[in-house]
């Protein structure tokens, strides 16, 4: 390789240590990839941030339980 193939090579390269464009793919193949990491990052941190809410949602759930049961247990003093 020469040294102008080599530069231009690393003239694509964002970082030192960031991988190249792959300068042999189309730019359609490039889009689907980053288009599938996309909606592959999206759709984890749905599920993440699903399961947090759920289980919070499951936390005050059995917080209110105790709570109704609290006041059911208490006679009243009217």
């Amino acid at each position: 390789m020469t040294r102008r193939e080599k530069h231009k090579i690393e003239s694509n390269c964002v970082s030192f240590d960031d991988d190249c464009h792959n300068e042999t793919n189309s730019y359609a193949e490039n889009s689907q990839i980053v288009t599938t990491a996309d909606n592959q990052i999206s759709s984890d941190t749905f599920s993440s941030v699903y399961k947090s809410g759920q289980s919070f949602i499951n936390y005050l759930e059995a917080k209110l339980s105790l709570v109704k049961q609290n006041n059911k247990s208490e006679p009243n003093n009217v």
